[in-house]
């Protein structure tokens, strides 16, 4: 949900680029987006390997591709989280 509601602020600031002050935040603004998109393509594997272990391969590989993907979610989430406080504080 997140993500969809930071595209659409993108697209606001888009039509109304002469009120937005800085470059730097539109461009902030797409990385934030990627960065959201990124952990929900992770949050899907999740979903889609804990349903089917067996997309994952055999023995402990199916447990090792999710550890992986939970950090990586972590990892996103984190930087997501960072990423939308300088853009929606002022810091960009």
């Amino acid at each position: 949900d997140w993500r969809k509601r930071e595209k659409d602020r993108l697209y606001a600031a888009m039509l109304l680029d002469d009120a937005w002050p800085k470059p730097r935040r539109r461009k902030l603004g797409d990385k934030l987006g990627d960065v959201l998109g990124k952990e929900r393509d992770a949050l899907l594997l999740i979903e889609r390997i804990s349903a089917e272990p067996e997309l994952a391969g055999v023995d402990k590989a199916p447990k090792q591709a999710l550890k992986a993907l939970k950090r990586r979610c972590r990892t996103l989430a984190a930087r997501a989280d960072a990423m939308g406080a300088e853009l929606h504080v002022g810091g960009a």
